[in-house]
């Protein structure tokens, strides 16, 4: 009787790690950039010590691991901006124009989180990953 018990209790356990790892972000914020909307998933620590800008790149992978790595800062402390910047284009080829529009979008997205009073974390950062990086 007790390894049936066991195994439930293992199993559950893994059910509920499995949900935590899927866990959604704690809100959405919303930015303008030459009047297109480019959305934010927030992931957001209790007392947050910084922000972290995190790109991604353009690969439905490359998602995955973004989400992955947003919560990893949360629970460390920090507030991750999961931005959605690849939007402001009309494709995601990786020309001169839409880097620039891409790399505008990013510095008003950042000129925002400055003007705003009394930020949680005044200290951001910027990170990335594929085109992203």
């Amino acid at each position: 009787m007790r390894l049936p018990r066991m195994m439930v209790g293992v199993l559950f356990w893994l059910a509920t790690a499995a949900l935590r790892a899927q866990t959604l972000p704690v809100e959405y914020a919303t930015f303008m950039s030459h009047g297109k909307a480019v959305s934010c998933a927030v992931y957001d620590a209790r007392d947050a010590t910084a922000t972290i800008v995190f790109l991604r790149g353009a690969n439905p992978a490359d998602l995955a691991f973004a989400r992955s790595e947003a919560r990893f800062f949360a629970e460390h402390a920090f507030r991750v901006l999961l931005v959605d910047y690849l939007t402001v284009t009309p494709n995601l080829e990786p020309t001169v124009t839409n880097y620039r529009r891409w790399g505008q979008a990013v510095e008003d997205i950042l000129g925002d989180l400055h003007a705003r009073p009394a930020p949680k974390a005044r200290q951001i950062a910027v990170i990335g990953q594929g085109l992203g990086a």
